[in-house]
Protein backbone atom coordinates (compact mmCIF):
# COMPACT_ATOMS: atom_id res chain seq x y z
CA UNK A 1 0.00 0.00 0.00
CA UNK A 2 1.12 3.67 -0.48
CA UNK A 3 1.52 4.24 3.15
CA UNK A 4 3.57 7.64 2.27
CA UNK A 5 -0.33 9.08 1.28
CA UNK A 6 -2.13 7.40 4.50
CA UNK A 7 1.02 9.03 6.70
CA UNK A 8 0.58 12.42 5.20
CA UNK A 9 -3.10 12.29 5.63
CA UNK A 10 -2.64 10.71 9.64
CA UNK A 11 0.12 13.42 10.66
CA UNK A 12 -1.83 16.62 8.79
CA UNK A 13 -4.81 15.28 11.04
CA UNK A 14 -3.05 15.38 14.17
CA UNK A 15 -1.32 18.52 13.36
CA UNK A 16 -4.50 20.01 13.10
CA UNK A 17 -5.79 18.68 16.22
CA UNK A 18 -2.36 19.44 18.18
CA UNK A 19 -1.81 22.95 16.68
CA UNK A 20 -0.81 24.98 19.90
CA UNK A 21 -2.69 27.88 21.27
CA UNK A 22 -1.22 30.86 22.16
CA UNK A 23 -1.36 30.05 25.89
CA UNK A 24 0.39 26.80 26.12
CA UNK A 25 -0.69 24.55 29.25
CA UNK A 26 -0.76 21.20 30.89
CA UNK A 27 -3.57 20.55 29.09
CA UNK A 28 -1.63 20.26 25.31
CA UNK A 29 0.61 17.82 26.78
CA UNK A 30 -2.78 15.63 28.24
CA UNK A 31 -4.34 16.20 24.76
CA UNK A 32 -1.47 14.94 22.73
CA UNK A 33 -1.30 11.57 25.43
CA UNK A 34 -5.29 11.16 24.64
CA UNK A 35 -4.08 11.55 21.35
CA UNK A 36 -1.17 8.97 21.39
CA UNK A 37 -3.70 6.41 23.29
CA UNK A 38 -6.67 7.08 20.31
CA UNK A 39 -4.00 5.83 17.58
CA UNK A 40 -2.65 2.88 19.24
CA UNK A 41 -5.87 1.49 20.91
CA UNK A 42 -8.48 3.08 17.70
CA UNK A 43 -12.28 2.94 18.66
CA UNK A 44 -14.15 1.26 15.90
CA UNK A 45 -15.85 3.95 13.65
CA UNK A 46 -18.50 2.36 11.50
CA UNK A 47 -19.50 4.43 7.98
CA UNK A 48 -20.77 3.64 5.08
CA UNK A 49 -18.05 2.98 2.42
CA UNK A 50 -18.73 2.51 -1.13
CA UNK A 51 -16.91 -0.56 -1.67
CA UNK A 52 -17.03 -0.28 -5.51
CA UNK A 53 -14.35 2.81 -4.98
CA UNK A 54 -12.82 1.06 -1.63
CA UNK A 55 -11.22 -1.69 0.26
CA UNK A 56 -10.49 -2.34 3.89
CA UNK A 57 -6.88 -1.77 4.34
CA UNK A 58 -6.85 -1.62 8.10
CA UNK A 59 -9.10 -0.53 11.10
CA UNK A 60 -11.21 2.46 10.30
CA UNK A 61 -8.82 3.20 7.08
CA UNK A 62 -9.90 2.28 3.48
CA UNK A 63 -8.08 2.31 0.10
CA UNK A 64 -8.91 1.76 -3.67
CA UNK A 65 -7.50 -0.82 -5.54
CA UNK A 66 -4.55 1.48 -6.92
CA UNK A 67 -3.84 2.49 -3.21
CA UNK A 68 -4.08 6.49 -4.77
CA UNK A 69 -7.16 7.67 -2.89
CA UNK A 70 -8.10 6.46 0.27
CA UNK A 71 -10.58 7.47 3.76
CA UNK A 72 -9.47 7.57 6.77
CA UNK A 73 -11.34 7.65 10.42
CA UNK A 74 -10.54 8.30 14.14
CA UNK A 75 -11.65 10.03 17.41
CA UNK A 76 -9.93 13.03 18.00
CA UNK A 77 -9.14 14.29 21.75
CA UNK A 78 -10.21 17.58 21.01
CA UNK A 79 -14.00 19.59 21.11
CA UNK A 80 -16.06 20.39 18.29
CA UNK A 81 -15.20 23.73 19.07
CA UNK A 82 -11.28 23.19 19.21
CA UNK A 83 -11.25 21.67 16.05
CA UNK A 84 -13.33 24.67 14.36
CA UNK A 85 -10.87 26.94 15.56
CA UNK A 86 -8.02 24.93 14.44
CA UNK A 87 -9.47 24.66 11.24
CA UNK A 88 -10.04 28.38 10.86
CA UNK A 89 -6.18 28.33 11.35
CA UNK A 90 -5.96 27.48 7.44
CA UNK A 91 -3.52 24.97 6.39
CA UNK A 92 0.71 24.48 6.66
CA UNK A 93 3.11 24.91 4.28
CA UNK A 94 2.04 22.89 1.09
CA UNK A 95 -1.59 23.03 2.43
CA UNK A 96 -3.39 25.24 0.22
CA UNK A 97 -7.28 25.81 1.90
CA UNK A 98 -9.48 25.59 -1.49
CA UNK A 99 -12.60 25.80 0.85
CA UNK A 100 -14.21 25.36 4.66
CA UNK A 101 -17.50 25.49 6.71
CA UNK A 102 -19.92 23.35 8.06
CA UNK A 103 -23.19 22.18 7.33
CA UNK A 104 -26.00 20.30 8.86
CA UNK A 105 -26.93 17.11 8.55
CA UNK A 106 -30.14 14.83 10.48
CA UNK A 107 -28.80 17.82 12.98
CA UNK A 108 -25.61 16.74 13.72
CA UNK A 109 -22.92 19.90 12.54
CA UNK A 110 -20.26 18.54 10.68
CA UNK A 111 -17.15 21.01 10.05
CA UNK A 112 -15.26 20.30 6.32
CA UNK A 113 -12.04 21.85 5.36
CA UNK A 114 -10.79 20.95 1.62
CA UNK A 115 -6.87 21.62 0.93
CA UNK A 116 -4.37 21.08 -1.79
CA UNK A 117 -1.71 19.37 -1.00
CA UNK A 118 1.69 19.65 -2.62
CA UNK A 119 4.31 18.81 -0.58
CA UNK A 120 7.24 16.36 -0.99
CA UNK A 121 6.57 15.70 -4.80
CA UNK A 122 2.79 14.77 -3.99
CA UNK A 123 0.22 16.38 -5.81
CA UNK A 124 -2.92 15.41 -4.21
CA UNK A 125 -6.71 16.34 -2.84
CA UNK A 126 -7.63 16.38 0.67
CA UNK A 127 -11.04 16.65 1.99
CA UNK A 128 -11.49 16.49 6.00
CA UNK A 129 -14.42 15.99 7.88
CA UNK A 130 -15.33 16.67 11.64
CA UNK A 131 -18.06 15.99 14.00
CA UNK A 132 -18.92 15.67 17.61
CA UNK A 133 -18.87 12.47 19.30
CA UNK A 134 -18.83 13.26 22.76
CA UNK A 135 -17.94 16.86 24.89
CA UNK A 136 -14.34 15.86 24.95
CA UNK A 137 -13.67 14.14 21.51
CA UNK A 138 -14.53 14.10 18.12
CA UNK A 139 -14.60 11.85 15.25
CA UNK A 140 -12.24 12.89 12.16
CA UNK A 141 -12.90 11.49 8.86
CA UNK A 142 -10.34 12.60 6.09
CA UNK A 143 -10.05 11.46 2.72
CA UNK A 144 -7.54 11.77 -0.05
CA UNK A 145 -6.95 11.45 -4.04
CA UNK A 146 -5.14 12.65 -6.45
CA UNK A 147 -5.95 15.91 -8.63
CA UNK A 148 -8.55 15.82 -11.45
CA UNK A 149 -10.17 12.73 -9.51
CA UNK A 150 -12.29 14.75 -7.19
CA UNK A 151 -15.86 13.66 -9.21
CA UNK A 152 -15.04 9.82 -8.23
CA UNK A 153 -14.24 10.67 -5.08
CA UNK A 154 -15.32 13.48 -3.30
CA UNK A 155 -19.32 12.09 -2.90
CA UNK A 156 -17.97 9.30 -1.67
CA UNK A 157 -15.40 10.44 1.28
CA UNK A 158 -18.73 13.21 2.69
CA UNK A 159 -21.40 10.22 2.76
CA UNK A 160 -18.54 8.03 4.94
CA UNK A 161 -18.08 11.27 6.89
CA UNK A 162 -21.57 11.83 7.19
CA UNK A 163 -22.44 8.46 8.26
CA UNK A 164 -19.08 7.99 10.54
CA UNK A 165 -20.45 6.88 14.50
CA UNK A 166 -17.85 5.02 17.18
CA UNK A 167 -19.39 1.72 18.21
Amino acid sequence: MNKYLLIITLLFSLSIMAQEEENTSSASDEDMGKAMEMMMNPKEVTMEVNEDLYSKADKNTYVNAKQTAGIMAMQMPATIEKMRKDMDKGGQEGYEVLDKGSFNENGIEVLFIYYKVQKAGQNMMMDMYCKKYDDKSTITITGFYQVGEGATYKEAIKKAAVSAIIN
